[in-house]
């Protein structure tokens, strides 16, 4: 009959108290509870997820056992319907009674709910595409009531479709493509003979104010030139003397 061995022993113990463990998280319980329950402390209870790959992905499969029995068929079909008709996550949660965080680590964790809601999001992509042409083609706002253009308004249109084409090309790239945050260019069309023509009226009716020169200038622009300088002849032939014989 072979010994087993103290250690060997340990460890037995401890793997039993492991998948104890495990279970109780499976079942919703919490960390604390289920160390207390299973007689498994928390030193020992780190170091196997943080040493031993299987031991923490057991941990981590429990844990999204537990959050997917919260999220029966029925429900997670009608949150990832709401979200394919174009609903937010968070909104399409909140109408099944479920947190947006809950479906998002699900959607992390698990493939086929993965699969689900890319299939979603695809759809929701879809839908975004008319509503982005829809914005495009309204031109009621463009225009104010004055008959200049609504800067303002095109350019909120320009976020709002700059924003769907950010998430039309993140969840459909293989339809919209991969440069979905391209900006789009609108030109507003502006008048610009109503704007001179405003311009000038402006001027025109703009009071002119000519302010009198003071008296010491006028006095100084009336005054007569300063005489003009002579050079006598000496001069003249004193420079000319001057001269280089080469130049001369």
């Amino acid at each position: 009959m072979t010994k087993i061995s103290t250690s060997e022993q340990a460890l037995s113990v401890i793997e039993g108290r492991w998948v104890d463990f495990v279970g109780r998280i499976e079942m919703g319980e919490t960390i604390r509870d289920a160390l207390a329950a299973s007689k498994l402390t928390r030193p020992i209870f780190h170091g196997l997820i943080r040493t031993s790959k299987i031991h923490k992905t057991q941990y981590e499969e429990a844990k999204t056992a537990y959050l997917r029995s919260l999220w029966d068929d029925d429900t997670l079909d009608g949150v990832l319907g709401e979200i394919a008709a174009g609903k937010s996550v968070e909104d399409a949660c909140a109408a099944f009674d479920r947190l947006p965080r809950q479906l998002h680590t699900l959607v992390i964790r698990d493939p086929f709910i993965y699969s689900a809601y890319e299939e979603a999001m695809k759809i929701k992509a879809l839908s975004i595409a008319e509503e982005t042409t829809a914005i495009a083609d309204d031109m009621s706002d463009d225009v104010q009531l004055d008959g200049r253009g609504n800067n303002a308004a095109v350019k909120r249109a320009e976020v709002r479709i700059d924003a769907r084409k950010f998430h039309m090309s993140s969840w459909f790239s293989k339809v919209f493509g991969k440069n979905g945050n391209q900006p789009v260019n609108v030109n507003v069309t502006v008048n610009h003979a109503e704007r001179l023509q405003e311009a000038r009226a402006r001027r025109d009716r703009a009071p002119v104010t000519v302010d009198a020169a003071p008296a010491e200038v006028v006095e100084a622009a009336s005054a007569a030139p300063p005489p003009r300088r002579t050079i006598s002849h000496a001069a003249v032939v004193e420079a000319a003397d001057a001269i280089p014989e080469f130049l001369r």
